[in-house]
């Protein structure tokens, strides 16, 4: 039962951090809902779980950049190689 529970945490602050990066617009939202159920309805949640979540939100947002320029990378190696033109001898990236 601790093995389901800790799992399920994982799950929530992977959830609420890819939510949180790729939803920028709601995330003041989502941190205030989450204080404000802290603060005045005293529920109990480690103030690291919050940094952990945000931690996560920041290497979603550059784990979305980087998925992103591979695959404007790749695109552009595939085409190159489409059109028989040799990678190293292109200057135009």
């Amino acid at each position: 039962m601790k093995n389901a529970n800790v799992r399920a945490r994982e799950h929530i602050k992977m959830f609420l951090g890819e939510y949180l990066a790729f939803c920028p617009t709601n995330k003041y939202h989502v941190l205030e809902y989450i204080m404000k159920n802290v603060i005045f309805e005293n529920k109990v949640m480690r103030i690291s779980f919050l940094d952990e979540i945000l931690l996560n939100s920041s290497y979603s947002a550059e784990r979305c950049l980087m998925s992103y320029y591979l695959l404007i990378n790749q695109k552009s190696l595939a085409h190159m190689i489409y059109n028989n033109k040799d990678p190293k001898d292109s200057t135009d990236r």
